[in-house]
């Protein structure tokens, strides 16, 4: 029963670090004016057929480095970016992005500098509680065998 218990808990382990290993769409700024530029980046290990798409800005190719700069539409709203390392490759985590009017901001009230905004569980963090997770299933096993 307790190696069952320590099975479930290492593939709990594992599937928390899964996040921490899947690639990710960057853009900067994330808000911007109608009409304005963005710079998209990409997490690949090969950006030959690297791309990155959106209503935003129709299809972006990433081919030469880890990102390039596009101009966005002048319509306002949130728009999903995805995008792929290549054409047959496991599409990268979307990423949003924010077109607004100067006036009026689509991202709700401005009530501060944007720290909630930030991702809460980064990739490390992700690794670490996988570690952590998967010691503790050891030390479990391990009692388990020495009180046996």
């Amino acid at each position: 029963m307790r190696q069952l218990f320590a099975g479930v808990v290492c593939a709990g382990a594992l599937m928390l670090a899964m996040p921490a290993l899947a690639d990710d769409i960057t853009i900067k700024p994330d808000h911007v004016e109608p009409g304005g530029q963005v710079t998209i980046s990409l997490d690949c290990t090969d950006y030959k057929g690297a791309y990155a798409q959106s209503e935003a800005f129709g299809t972006l190719k990433v081919g030469k480095g880890p990102s390039a700069t596009t101009e966005v539409i002048e319509s306002p709203g949130e728009y999903i970016v995805s995008g792929r390392c290549a054409a047959d490759a496991t599409p990268l985590n979307n990423s949003t992005l924010v077109i607004e009017d100067a006036g009026y901001p689509a991202g709700g009230a401005g009530t501060g500098s944007g720290v909630t905004s930030s991702r809460v569980v980064t990739p490390v963090v992700s690794i670490l509680v996988g570690i952590v997770v998967a010691a503790g299933a050891v030390l479990l096993l391990r009692r388990g065998r020495a009180g046996s």
